[in-house]
């Protein structure tokens, strides 16, 4: 009844855009789509600078998954209302559908630009960079998330693993010391901090990070394998050999430490002594390429010593880098 009452009208003013979009509307509802169409392109001719009309044409094309139409009228209402965040998302969920995700997420960031509540837009922008691994626009995409939502956990995370990834490491180290802001200070996170300051080649602070939430009586091994691994790097073998100790004394299962004392003791000219520590253990190296070397290279080492008591190893920085290996 409606279809024929918009019709009577036609026939008074056939170039009335509003008439042609209700009786639009009007078929829509039947599920006759085509002839909602014609009179929506002719409501369009009539007035183009009309919102409902291609507003109604853009959601029926999407009904219809014919999301190149749909698209090309969410870009006409965009060029007409450029504030409208909600034809921005839905161009950017287009743009998504046709693999384009640089032009998706660029409408995502603009439709939250354009209205910050529309937080939704961000998070939309957040998944499709990580799904298409565009680690540079995660990054920048997740900035605006914790600058959001400062004391969000879960987005300081994804942003120090980010950043990270980029080897933008100094806001890594800003991420690290929000999460301890907002959850305090762990052991985790001082062991991400000493990673990402030994990346600096800060070493000094690498080290000073994890002397400080070391505790004596109640060693935990990452952190002094860590601080074992860091004071090599530095050739300081005499703090080197303290730690390894505790690893050798409360971790004997653990592999590392022998292979650190075989290092040690190559460095201070006891190939002997490496073989010490190493060959009883060699069985549980099998596929250690840095345990058989080390071994290989004691014994060498200690016949060259038995042939000629006054060479001195010369290679010292070599089993010192090594350690970084294990």
């Amino acid at each position: 009844m409606a279809v024929l009452e918009f019709q009577d009208a036609l026939d008074i003013d056939p170039n009335a855009s509003t008439i042609h979009i209700s009786i639009a509307d009007a078929y829509r509802r039947l599920g006759r789509s085509g002839r909602a169409e014609d009179h929506l392109k002719i409501a369009i001719d009539l007035d183009p600078e009309d919102l409902s009309g291609r507003e109604l044409l853009g959601q029926l094309y999407l009904m219809n998954r014919q999301y190149d139409l749909a698209l090309v009228q969410f870009l006409a209402l965009f060029k007409i209302d450029g504030e409208n965040d909600n034809y921005l998302t839905i161009i950017g969920d287009l743009y998504k559908l046709q693999k384009q995700w640089n032009n998706s997420i660029d409408f995502y960031l603009r439709a939250f630009e354009v209205n910050p509540q529309n937080f939704k837009s961000l998070e939309s922008a957040m998944q499709l960079s990580l799904s298409a691994e565009l680690y540079n626009k995660a990054e920048e995409v997740c900035k605006k998330l914790v600058q959001y939502n400062p004391n969000n956990s879960n987005y300081w995370i994804t942003y120090k693993q980010i950043t990270a990834y980029n080897k933008n490491y100094e806001n890594t180290l800003f991420a690290i010391s929000e999460l301890e802001r907002i959850s305090g200070k762990t052991t985790n996170l001082s062991l991400e901090k000493s990673a990402v300051l030994q990346e600096l080649n800060d070493i000094d602070n690498a080290i000073k990070i994890l002397v400080e939430v070391h505790i004596p009586d109640s060693s935990e091994l990452d952190i002094v394998k860590r601080l074992v691994s860091l004071y090599l790097e530095k050739e300081n073998f005499k703090d080197a050999t303290i730690f390894n100790d505790i690893l050798l004394r409360e971790y004997p299962d653990d592999q590392s430490g022998y292979i650190n004392a075989a290092i040690i003791s190559l460095n201070n000219d006891s190939p002997e002594k490496a073989i010490k520590y190493l060959k009883p253990n060699i069985d549980k190296y099998k596929d250690n390429y840095s345990a058989l070397y080390l071994l290989g290279t004691s014994y060498f080492q200690n016949e060259i010593q038995k042939r000629n008591p006054l060479r001195h190893n010369s290679s010292r920085l070599n089993y010192a880098a090594g350690v970084c290996c294990i």
